[in-house]
């Protein structure tokens, strides 16, 4: 659930700022999400980013920072030389009670 909300969320934000976004078919590459540009003001025509989304509800780190383990494989792929698209991984915390996130009911939804 928690990858969805994050790619959710960051679509979410791309398409404010006027990118489309589109989803590999494969995820071989640690690439989650594909945000491509169109009719931008940017010096470069339709500019494109590669991304790995990463959500969690657990901080293994202290009040100042977050900590997340990122398997070698992902970090190699992010960092990787000779892509044509620079690529970024985006963190998701969430501080949430899990049966407080949704709710709903009959009413409501009437």
């Amino acid at each position: 659930m928690s990858s969805l909300f994050s790619r959710a969320y960051v679509k979410a934000v791309a398409a404010q700022l006027g990118f489309r976004s589109s989803i590999p078919d494969v995820d071989d590459d640690s690439v989650d999400l594909i945000l491509q540009g169109r009719g931008l003001s940017s010096g470069i025509r339709n500019p494109q980013i590669e991304v790995q989304l990463k959500c969690t509800s657990k901080n293994t780190g202290n009040n100042e920072h977050l900590k997340f383990v990122l398997p070698i494989k992902n970090y190699n792929d992010l960092r990787g030389d000779g892509v044509l698209c620079p690529r970024y991984q985006r963190f998701l915390f969430l501080e949430w009670v899990s049966s407080l996130f949704l709710s709903h009911s009959c009413p409501a939804l009437c």
